[in-house]
């Protein structure tokens, strides 16, 4: 993490018990000097009841928000999950700085894909993001193999997605 410069995040959520959508997840991919990608997947929902816990995610959190360029995709709605899961409605303010967020969405022309598995798919024609598992149930714990998986893949794209967008307009540059 501190030798990386570009973050990539997304969250995955979940129904509470009153019905309310909140983060289930928050995934953390980083890439290391010698381009091997990592992921973490954070359990937030154990955050809730645990204040040590809260409180280590939360200093994660925040330094991950101030000290790298933070890389989502359409991650307007992340932030206030994020915040929800880790910040009392007073703290919440203060928790995290979008100030070094990049929306890898809005990179794009309007005439190229708008989701991520179709940014995918458009870079990789024989990638598929299997979104299957987004719609499973992130509040049953223990999370699956398949839900982990899912979730680090996720977060690790966003990373690929950039450096492949990077590197096209590169080559079309020198043309």
């Amino acid at each position: 993490l501190e030798s990386s410069t570009i973050v990539g995040i997304d969250t995955e959520w979940a129904k509470s018990g009153d019905g309310q959508t909140i983060a289930a997840t928050f995934q953390i991919a980083v890439q290391n000097p010698k381009s091997c990608l990592s992921t973490y997947v954070v359990d937030l929902l154990v955050a809730a009841p645990d204040e040590n816990y809260r409180i280590c995610c939360r200093g994660l959190i925040e330094y991950i928000f101030s000290t790298k360029i933070v890389l989502g995709f359409s991650v307007g709605n992340d932030i206030p999950k994020i915040q929800s899961a880790l910040y009392s409605s007073a703290e919440q303010s203060s928790g995290v700085s979008r100030e070094n967020l990049l929306d890898l969405q809005s990179l794009w022309d309007k005439d190229q894909p708008r989701s991520l598995a179709a940014c995918a798919e458009f870079f990789y024609k024989t990638a598929k993001l299997d979104k299957y598992e987004q719609r499973s149930n992130w509040s049953d714990r223990p999370l699956r193999p398949e839900q982990l998986e899912y979730a680090a893949l996720d977060a690790a794209i966003l990373l690929v997605i950039l450096s492949e967008k990077a590197r096209r307009s590169l080559s079309r540059d020198k043309v």
